[in-house]
């Protein structure tokens, strides 16, 4: 064990058995179970944030999550001479779970909504956090974000017009520009009406708490139950929004598959039962045409000396997962809500 890990280990109450590298992390076998060292940058205060929301899932029944072990001062973070800053998890052997599993998928969706009904109203505060407002209010407004975007698009698109000499990918990206920037002006037309604004508004006073960056990674099959970990993103704000990315995420992993995206649906509904508006919300944001402006923005940012052709196929295999991702939102949610 090197020098540098042994002054932070020998902070904690725990022996250490073992210790094996894993992705951006170490896993210790230890006399009081799995745990994991993990170097921060985090802010005391984000940190007792993340620590008091692990907390509370613990107490209200979720048995497999990551919350912090304190060291013998009883401190979240500990350092070694050098200063780098170190927290040591709570930790599991567990694998992640699989976007392509329908069960296991369905099961997570499912969890997501247990653990957005325990966390809906709480009463974590930023005064209870020396006042730092930045580590509970960091929720991205969507309306201000499709509107940033809609402008990345359009400088995009004047770029293109502009340049003489266009490759085959460049051709492609403007001929489908008009299709795809319709319906991102649509969205934002519709989400400025639907009542967002309200709705995370309501989510802050009631204290309503997201995970942040909800995907499978953060999904861990571990002995018989799904692990939530990893809530570093965590923030008072709109559940919904991660409801979102996890269905967006696992839908575009199986083409916007009906099948996955009605069970992932009626799994979440069953824990946390959806309102009309809030289907009507998941509906405009599938709307926005998220994939052609990243690869739009990709493509704008990126070198245009050369086009690798990986970029042509996923512009064109775009087109069908678009209209698979449109069948979908109208026959699952617009009947839903209507």
């Amino acid at each position: 064990m090197e020098d540098k890990y042994k002054e932070v280990l020998e902070q904690y109450a725990f022996e250490v058995n073992a210790m094996e590298r894993i992705r951006g992390a170490f896993l210790l076998e230890t006399d009081e179970g799995i745990r994991m060292l993990k170097e921060v940058s985090s802010t005391e205060n984000k940190l007792e944030f993340e620590h008091r929301i692990t907390e509370l899932l613990k107490k209200r029944g979720f048995k497999k999550t990551d919350p912090f072990v304190r060291n013998l001062e009883e401190k979240l973070v500990s350092c070694n001479q050098k200063g780098e800053r170190y927290v040591v998890k709570e930790w599991f052997r567990a694998v992640e779970c699989n976007p392509r599993d329908l069960r296991q998928i369905t099961e997570v969706a499912g969890k997501l909504g247990q653990l957005h009904k325990v966390l809906e109203k709480t009463d974590i505060s930023a005064a209870q956090l020396d006042g730092d407002t930045s580590v509970v209010y960091s929720e991205t407004n969507q309306i201000a974000n499709c509107e940033k975007h809609n402008r990345e698009l359009r400088k995009m698109k004047n770029y293109l017009k502009s340049k003489r000499q266009k490759n085959l990918f460049e051709q492609e990206l403007l001929e489908a520009f008009e299709i795809y920037f319709g319906q991102a002006e649509e969205a934002l037309d519709r989400l400025k009406k639907s009542g967002y604004q309200e709705m995370a508004g309501a989510a802050l006073e009631n204290g309503s708490i997201c995970h942040g960056s909800f995907s499978y990674h953060n999904a861990l099959l571990a002995d018989g139950d799904i692990a939530i970990v990893n809530f570093e993103h965590a923030h008072l704000g709109l559940q919904l929004m991660d409801l979102y990315y996890f269905m967006r995420k696992v839908m575009e992993k199986n083409a916007w598959n009906e099948t996955f995206g009605k069970s992932l649906l009626e799994a979440y509904h069953k824990e946390k039962p959806l309102k009309k508006e809030e289907l009507r919300l998941l509906e405009i944001m599938f709307l926005y045409p998220d994939k052609y402006w990243k690869i739009a923005n990709h493509y704008l940012n990126g070198k245009k000396t050369w086009i690798a052709w990986k970029n042509v196929e996923k512009l064109r295999s775009l087109t069908q997962t678009e209209k698979n991702k449109l069948t979908f939102t109208g026959k699952h949610l617009r009947t839903l809500y209507f």
